[in-house]
Protein backbone atom coordinates (compact mmCIF):
# COMPACT_ATOMS: atom_id res chain seq x y z
CA UNK A 1 0.00 0.00 0.00
CA UNK A 2 1.15 3.48 -0.76
CA UNK A 3 -0.27 6.77 0.41
CA UNK A 4 -0.14 9.57 -2.14
CA UNK A 5 0.34 13.13 -1.01
CA UNK A 6 -1.69 16.07 -2.32
CA UNK A 7 -0.58 19.20 -0.47
CA UNK A 8 -1.36 18.66 3.21
CA UNK A 9 -3.70 15.75 2.39
CA UNK A 10 -2.87 12.11 1.76
CA UNK A 11 -4.93 9.51 -0.08
CA UNK A 12 -4.83 5.82 0.84
CA UNK A 13 -7.24 3.30 -0.71
CA UNK A 14 -9.33 6.16 -2.05
CA UNK A 15 -9.76 7.74 1.40
CA UNK A 16 -8.40 11.22 2.14
CA UNK A 17 -6.71 12.07 5.45
CA UNK A 18 -4.44 14.73 6.93
CA UNK A 19 -1.52 14.23 9.30
CA UNK A 20 0.05 16.85 11.54
CA UNK A 21 3.04 16.34 13.83
CA UNK A 22 2.29 17.41 17.41
CA UNK A 23 4.07 16.98 20.73
CA UNK A 24 4.36 13.27 21.49
CA UNK A 25 3.08 11.97 18.16
CA UNK A 26 0.79 12.78 15.27
CA UNK A 27 -2.73 14.14 14.95
CA UNK A 28 -4.66 12.46 12.15
CA UNK A 29 -7.86 13.82 10.60
CA UNK A 30 -9.73 10.96 8.92
CA UNK A 31 -13.38 10.94 7.85
CA UNK A 32 -14.16 13.97 10.00
CA UNK A 33 -12.62 12.55 13.18
CA UNK A 34 -9.39 13.43 14.96
CA UNK A 35 -7.08 10.66 16.16
CA UNK A 36 -3.83 10.79 18.10
CA UNK A 37 -0.97 8.41 17.30
CA UNK A 38 1.68 8.40 20.03
CA UNK A 39 5.37 8.21 19.26
CA UNK A 40 6.36 8.90 22.86
CA UNK A 41 9.57 7.09 23.71
CA UNK A 42 9.44 4.33 26.26
CA UNK A 43 6.08 2.68 25.57
CA UNK A 44 7.84 -0.60 24.75
CA UNK A 45 11.16 0.06 26.43
CA UNK A 46 12.64 -1.42 29.58
CA UNK A 47 12.16 1.94 31.34
CA UNK A 48 8.41 1.70 30.79
CA UNK A 49 8.37 -1.95 31.81
CA UNK A 50 10.07 -1.09 35.11
CA UNK A 51 7.28 1.42 35.79
CA UNK A 52 4.39 -0.76 34.67
CA UNK A 53 2.77 -0.23 38.07
CA UNK A 54 2.26 3.44 37.16
CA UNK A 55 -0.63 4.33 34.88
CA UNK A 56 0.22 7.66 33.26
CA UNK A 57 -1.65 9.96 30.89
CA UNK A 58 -0.68 9.04 27.33
CA UNK A 59 -1.65 12.54 26.14
CA UNK A 60 -2.85 15.90 27.37
CA UNK A 61 -6.58 15.79 27.98
CA UNK A 62 -9.47 15.91 30.44
CA UNK A 63 -10.30 13.11 32.86
CA UNK A 64 -13.85 12.02 32.02
CA UNK A 65 -14.20 9.19 34.51
CA UNK A 66 -12.24 7.60 37.36
CA UNK A 67 -13.58 4.08 37.84
CA UNK A 68 -11.34 2.88 40.69
CA UNK A 69 -10.52 3.91 44.24
CA UNK A 70 -7.59 3.21 46.54
CA UNK A 71 -7.56 -0.30 47.99
CA UNK A 72 -9.71 -1.75 45.20
CA UNK A 73 -8.64 -5.02 43.53
CA UNK A 74 -8.69 -4.97 39.72
CA UNK A 75 -8.29 -7.67 37.09
CA UNK A 76 -6.22 -7.41 33.92
CA UNK A 77 -8.15 -5.32 31.39
CA UNK A 78 -10.39 -3.58 33.94
CA UNK A 79 -10.97 0.11 33.22
CA UNK A 80 -9.14 2.46 35.58
CA UNK A 81 -9.51 5.93 34.05
CA UNK A 82 -11.07 7.42 30.90
CA UNK A 83 -9.44 10.49 29.31
CA UNK A 84 -10.83 12.67 26.53
CA UNK A 85 -8.59 14.53 24.06
CA UNK A 86 -9.67 16.08 20.78
CA UNK A 87 -13.22 14.69 21.27
CA UNK A 88 -11.85 11.15 21.45
CA UNK A 89 -12.01 9.04 24.60
CA UNK A 90 -9.10 6.84 25.64
CA UNK A 91 -9.69 4.09 28.21
CA UNK A 92 -6.73 3.23 30.44
CA UNK A 93 -6.85 -0.32 31.79
CA UNK A 94 -5.01 -2.48 34.30
CA UNK A 95 -2.16 -4.41 32.63
CA UNK A 96 -2.63 -7.35 35.02
CA UNK A 97 -4.39 -8.29 38.27
CA UNK A 98 -3.45 -5.75 40.94
CA UNK A 99 -4.47 -3.61 43.90
CA UNK A 100 -4.98 0.14 43.43
CA UNK A 101 -2.50 1.82 45.77
CA UNK A 102 -2.97 5.46 44.80
CA UNK A 103 -5.39 7.48 42.66
CA UNK A 104 -4.17 10.94 41.69
CA UNK A 105 -6.83 11.83 39.11
CA UNK A 106 -10.33 13.21 39.62
CA UNK A 107 -13.13 13.64 37.12
CA UNK A 108 -12.78 16.96 35.32
CA UNK A 109 -9.01 17.27 35.89
CA UNK A 110 -6.92 18.51 33.00
CA UNK A 111 -3.84 16.28 32.78
CA UNK A 112 -0.63 16.60 30.81
CA UNK A 113 1.06 13.81 28.89
CA UNK A 114 3.02 11.68 31.38
CA UNK A 115 1.11 12.74 34.52
CA UNK A 116 0.70 9.91 37.04
CA UNK A 117 -2.97 8.94 37.32
CA UNK A 118 -3.02 5.60 39.18
CA UNK A 119 -0.38 3.52 40.97
CA UNK A 120 -0.88 -0.25 41.23
CA UNK A 121 0.61 -3.06 43.31
CA UNK A 122 0.84 -6.40 41.56
CA UNK A 123 0.65 -9.76 43.30
CA UNK A 124 4.08 -11.00 44.32
CA UNK A 125 5.56 -7.50 44.85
Amino acid sequence: MEAKRYGRWYVLNGKRFAVRKVKGGYEVLYEGRHYFVSTAPGFASATHEEKRDEVRAPMTGRVVKVVVEEGQRVKAGDTLVVIEAMKMETTLTAPEDAEVVEVRASEGDIVQEGDLLVRLRFSGK
